[in-house]
């Protein structure tokens, strides 16, 4: 009934956007869908998924013969798009319990997804109904994420042109973590519940990773490296994080991809961690976090403020906020007092400890932070409004009975004080770490030049 409603209308009667309103209006009565509606019949959910794949026929016909109406009027199709996307979420929300939105949400994101991945939509209707997807995912107040995580789900699976799927994904994973919590689905939008969702390419990633990258689709790779680490029994190798360094080294930070460049932060120290606790040797993992603290140092970079540079207006300033710039110092000035010497990592509260202990860490550039750095901060204006978080952070890298694996708490400390944003917030209470207390004598290490134990085993004599 839908199909002959779409076809038993001509484009010779009526203009292209007179056509459209008509066909639209009947394949809607058709499907059940008017004002006055108040219940509807068992064949409900058929009707629901042939209304949407009759209007992306519609369209997709209207753009191949009206190519004119498409390049001069767009706005007429980004407009019907957004609303085909809000009368679905409306209709998933108004009349299916919460429990069979996501499941009907597939069906129906598979359908209006076909703009962008179906080969019967030209390059130009694929384009524009990329953005007009990323639109709506971003510009929209979406009451619940009955729509939203299937969308986002399905582009993971059906879109394969990565200028189209890498945004379509980053926007939804902003929207679906914008709030703190969704009301009624209380716990159930988690970063693990998301990622386990998404499908990711088996083979070759490093294209889509370079592309999101390059583009600023940081959630794309946070997703991505959290999806990775899901599918093996270890969670990841120096392979990993060889490949995210590499990328941020050649990645140029700006304001608004602070949210995204935390979340690789975290990762990328989680990853550190947990290689250190259970990979040998370690000099190559010594290496990439002396190359992730001096790059953490560049970003930290802040426009001199005295002497001959602070008197002609020179100097290097990171394009990042003061807030950002105070987490990058003082996790490359946390690392850097956890690496005393090359290859050896402080993992025990009784190894040599620099800046507190007056050993010289030997890092791999020359630009490093130190604590003496960071205690100077305090007198500097444009840290003013700083000054708890940073007074807390010094007080944290100065305690002696923190080791490497606290660098996550005090991310989670500066991030909670710093930028408490919905889409940081799972880093906030993930590291729910009490604070370390001294280890019994029975385990204290022979040599204090010792690095990281292997996993099960008390502490020996030196290893690197």
């Amino acid at each position: 009934m839908l199909l002959a409603a779409y076809s038993s209308t001509t484009l010779t009667n009526f203009s292209a956007c007179e056509v459209y309103t008509t066909q639209a209006r009947l394949l809607h009565k058709a499907a059940g869908y008017t004002p006055d509606t108040r219940s509807f019949h068992m064949e409900t959910g058929a009707k629901r998924g042939l209304l949407v794949r009759a209007l992306v026929r519609l369209l997709t016909s209207a753009a191949a013969r009206h190519k004119a109406l498409l390049s001069a009027k767009p706005h007429v199709f980004e407009s019907t798009i957004l609303t085909v996307l809000t009368h679905m979420e409306e209709t998933l929300i108004g009349t299916l319990p919460k429990e069979q939105q996501w499941s009907e949400g597939s069906i129906l994101s598979a359908e209006v997804l076909a703009l962008v991945s179906g080969g019967a939509s030209s390059a130009s209707l694929q384009e524009l109904s990329s953005t007009s997807v990323v639109h709506w995912m971003t510009s929209q107040t979406h009451p619940s994420p009955g729509l939203l995580f299937p969308l986002v789900v399905t582009a993971s699976r059906t879109i394969l042109h990565l200028n189209h799927r890498n945004p379509i994904i980053q926007a939804g994973l902003t929207a679906l973590f914008t709030y703190a919590d969704w009301c009624g689905w209380e716990g159930e939008i988690t970063w693990p519940t998301v990622i386990s969702s998404l499908s990711f390419p088996l083979t070759n990633p490093n294209a889509m990773l370079s592309l999101a990258a390059q583009d600023g689709h940081l959630l794309v790779v946070y997703a991505y490296v959290r999806w990775q680490r899901q599918q093996t029994v270890r969670r990841g190798d120096a392979s990993l994080l060889s490949s995210l360094l590499e990328m941020i080294e050649a990645f140029i930070p700006n304001a608004t991809l602070e949210l995204g460049l935390v979340l690789l932060l975290s990762e990328i120290l989680d990853l550190t961690t947990y290689l250190v606790t259970h990979s040998r040797p370690v000099e190559s993992i010594w290496l990439h976090s002396s190359t992730l603290a001096s790059r953490l140092a560049v970003w930290a970079e802040d426009r001199s403020s005295s002497g001959i540079l602070a008197a002609i207006g020179l100097g290097r300033q990171s394009p990042l906020s003061p807030g950002v710039r105070l987490i990058c110092r003082c996790i490359s000035t946390f690392l850097n007092t956890q690496m005393p010497r090359k290859g050896i990592f402080r993992t025990h509260p009784l190894h040599l400890h620099s800046d507190v202990d007056g050993s010289q860490g030997d890092s791999a550039n020359g630009a490093a932070c130190t604590l003496e750095q960071l205690r100077v901060l305090s007198t500097n204006t444009t840290y003013a409004a700083l000054t708890h978080p940073l007074n807390e952070a010094i007080q944290f890298i100065e305690e002696p009975a923190h080791c490497l694996g606290d660098v996550h708490t005090l991310l989670a400390k500066l991030v909670s004080d710093i930028l408490p944003d919905p889409l940081l917030r799972h880093l906030t209470v993930q590291f729910d770490i009490p604070e370390p207390s001294a280890p019994s004598p029975s385990i204290l290490p022979q040599d204090f030049q010792m690095c990281l134990p292997k996993p099960d085993v008390d502490l020996g004599p030196e290893s690197t």
